[in-house]
């Protein structure tokens, strides 16, 4: 049974047994206000009879006909204490027995619903005294011929009602739970597609302004489908990347080997080049290691307070040394820094940022670093003078496997990590150590990248007001 028959079924029942619920107690309540108003139309007709009661001087109990208006709309009986009919009305002529036989034998009044002569009747039975001595019964009734009937109308009526109102509900259940639970129908069609297209770009259609349970389900599951076909594109063109990048050094290295098969020797150019190209198939390893590690929270970090400037400054010194005499390094500024971090990893993320620099600036370039306190936190800069980085890759900058134009294009093949992995790296150690990295760049004006890092005694401060 579908999900739409189940609910429909379930609100209808649920709406007709209400409906049904309250045509009852309105029934019931209409019994009972009837039988309210002819009690209390049989109490006053039985005080009108008693006190049309005459007691002749032998004990007899004669009725005083002048007074035949107040009861000719009731019927009524008076029984003698030996159960003897002494005086009936002229309406209860064809009665044979008593109205109400149990009612006889009481001691107080007593109201009943009997049938008598196929027929329903209320009666009231009180007892007759005088002089303290109980002389009878006096038995008042009234037909509910009248009432019998119109209550098999109102339940006829309700009966009908409540079919026809059953029918209502469960057409309009079935429409707006149709329409409610069209999403779903719209997300299994979907996921149906995608799966017998593998097209990750298909998308759940949302109603403008739907803001219920369904309406989040759906926007959350086309953002999981957005960062999905982001990550599949991605390890798309980092399959396409990495086989490119793995096909040059592997080519060179088999190429060399075969060489020094050929020759029956292998001369020391043939060598470095092979080291060369293995040392860059360890940087890519390394780096994708690191990601998985990333990825699955099992790359921890050794945080320790650490002097920033004094890891600056190595950095500095092998910036100068790698640049050689091909470029100009600069230190802009420098003041004595500390951080709580991972000593390794900062250093790691300087040489990255360094390195990119380097392989950017062509020769006769500028590299400016500095390293500075801000408003309490620790920031590090370092600029070149190379081609820049178009404005349509800044904000894939830090995307891991991504190449902007310019790397591909503009830029020769890098000595280094060139699968677009460094700085998606450099951005995870960065935001692990609660700090940011920006970058400015102009095409033709080089680039600039800012780390921003809170000092040590600020995040003693912070620590020391979360335990207060």
């Amino acid at each position: 049974m579908s999900l739409k028959i189940k609910l429909t079924l379930i609100y209808t029942s649920m709406l007709t047994g209400i409906i049904l619920l309250l045509s009852i107690l309105v029934y019931l309540y209409g019994d009972i206000a009837v039988l309210e108003r002819l009690d209390a139309k049989l109490i006053s007709s039985s005080s009108r009879i008693i006190n049309s009661l005459r007691v002749d001087a032998l004990g007899g109990i004669e009725v005083d006909h002048t007074h035949s208006g107040f009861y000719s709309e009731v019927f009524f009986q008076v029984w003698g204490i030996d159960e003897r009919l002494l005086v009936f009305s002229e309406n209860a002529s064809d009665f044979t027995s008593a109205m109400d036989v149990n009612g006889l034998s009481g001691t107080s009044p007593v109201f009943n619903s009997i049938v008598l002569m196929n027929d329903p009747y209320r009666v009231l039975t009180i007892p007759i005294q005088v002089n303290q001595q109980s002389v009878g019964w006096l038995q008042v009734g009234v037909s509910l011929i009248e009432h019998k009937r119109n209550q098999q109308e109102i339940f006829q009526l309700f009966f009908i009602a409540n079919i026809v109102l059953g029918l209502i509900v469960g057409g309009l259940s079935w429409i707006i739970i149709g329409k409610e639970l069209k999403p779903l129908e719209d997300i299994t069609s979907a996921a149906n597609q995608m799966m017998s297209s593998n097209d990750l770009s298909i998308r759940i259609p949302l109603e403008p302004g739907r803001n219920d349970e369904i309406g989040q389900v759906i926007l959350t599951l086309n953002r999981t489908l957005v960062r999905l076909e982001r990550i599949f594109n991605s390890q798309k063109r980092f399959i396409t990347d990495v086989s490119h990048e793995l096909r040059t050094p592997l080519t060179v290295i088999k190429g060399n080997v075969g060489l020094g098969l050929l020759m029956k020797n292998v001369d020391e150019e043939s060598l470095l080049t092979i080291d060369k190209e293995i040392d860059r198939l360890t940087r890519l390893v390394n780096n994708l290691l690191f990601i998985a590690e990333a990825e699955t929270d099992g790359a921890p970090l050794d945080l320790k307070p650490i002097e920033f400037d004094g890891v600056f400054l190595e950095v500095y010194k092998q910036l100068k040394t790698l640049a050689g005499g091909n470029l100009v390094v600069e230190l802009a500024e420098i003041d004595q820094v500390q951080v709580l971090g991972d000593r390794d990893r900062i250093k790691q993320v300087l040489l990255n940022l360094a390195g990119n620099a380097i392989k950017y600036t062509p020769a006769g370039g500028t590299i400016k670093v500095g390293l500075k306190k801000v408003d309490e936190r620790a920031c590090f800069w370092i600029s070149d003078t190379g081609p820049g980085i178009p404005e349509e890759d800044l904000p894939h900058l830090f995307d891991r496997f991504y190449r902007g134009k310019v790397s591909r294009v503009h830029i020769p093949t890098r000595t280094g990590s060139s699968f677009g992995l460094g700085l998606s790296i450099v951005n995870w150690i960065v935001r692990q150590h609660k700090g940011r990295i920006e970058v400015e760049s102009k095409l033709g004006a080089g680039t600039t990248f800012t780390i921003w890092l809170p000092l040590m005694k600020n995040i003693q401060s912070k620590d020391a007001s979360s335990e207060t």
